[in-house]
């Protein structure tokens, strides 16, 4: 299960990487995602209970991530944080936002339905 996971991580990041260089309409503004799971080394950390049959072993949680205005918030059944965002590349379809929260920062990459975060060692991954 572990290499599936990492063969589509690498597939995705290659195809940010080879992506055309025109413009996308895409944007995270106004936008809210559902927490799908968070892997740290390759293992999956954390997942939301819809994907809890693929990942038995991991902690349950949920989250929401709403974007606005350069602004980040995560919003969790106890807790809530917030980071922000910039445009750092825009492609044909995908958008890459260097992001910080907290004391982590990363980038993010928005493609169809799904934002992709990488911060610190981990690697985050939310649903639209």
């Amino acid at each position: 299960m572990k290499r599936i996971v990492s063969c589509v991580l690498i597939c995705a990041l290659l195809v940010l990487a080879l992506g055309s260089c025109g413009k996308t309409k895409m944007r995270v503004d106004g936008m809210t995602f559902t927490f799908a799971y968070a892997e740290k080394s390759l293992d999956i950390v954390a997942c939301s209970a819809q994907y809890a049959d693929r990942f038995q072993k991991t902690e349950f949680t949920e989250y929401s991530l709403a974007a606005q205005d350069g602004k980040l918030t995560f919003t969790g059944a106890s807790s809530t944080a917030e980071g922000t965002y910039e445009i750092s590349k825009i492609g044909k379809d995908y958008v890459i936002y260097n992001v910080v929260i907290g004391e982590y920062s990363g980038v993010a990459a928005l493609t169809e339905g799904s934002l992709l975060f990488t911060l610190g060692e981990y690697t985050v991954f939310f649903k639209n």
